[in-house]
């Protein structure tokens, strides 16, 4: 895993392993799902911190699609802009709250889409 110093970029590797391999011999859509939950919300708590507000923040929704099976490591690069930045700020200036869609690809290691995520984090201000 690397996280980048200013917290808008997560790097994770789903390693394929005796413990999360399935039958068909590709990760657990289970395993994937788990890969792929928590991320957003951390980094845009993260980024909201970095701008002076305390949240509260959990994963309000996914949607995983499992595009073909992942028979191998599967890596999730896991990025906001500094606009979708700017955009949380103000939407959470203004409601109180954020939820909006983010999403993110598992991509194995020979760079095919493996997995793509649709993730709802909901952060709302202390």
């Amino acid at each position: 895993m690397h996280v980048s110093d200013d917290f808008k970029q997560i790097d994770v590797r789903l390693k394929l392993s005796f413990w999360n391999r399935n039958p068909g011999k590709a990760l657990w859509g289970g395993a994937i799902f788990s890969a792929a939950d928590s991320f957003f919300p951390i980094i845009l708590k993260q980024n909201a911190l970095l701008n002076g507000i305390e949240t509260d923040f959990f994963t309000k929704s996914t949607n995983v699609s499992y595009l073909k099976p992942s028979k191998t490591d599967l890596m999730f690069n896991f990025n906001v802009s500094g606009d979708e930045v700017s955009s949380m700020i103000d939407i959470l200036n203004r409601d109180g709250k954020y939820q909006e869609w983010h999403t993110v690809y598992g991509i194995d290691k020979n760079g095919n889409k493996c997995v793509k995520a649709k993730i709802q984090p909901y952060l709302r201000i202390r």
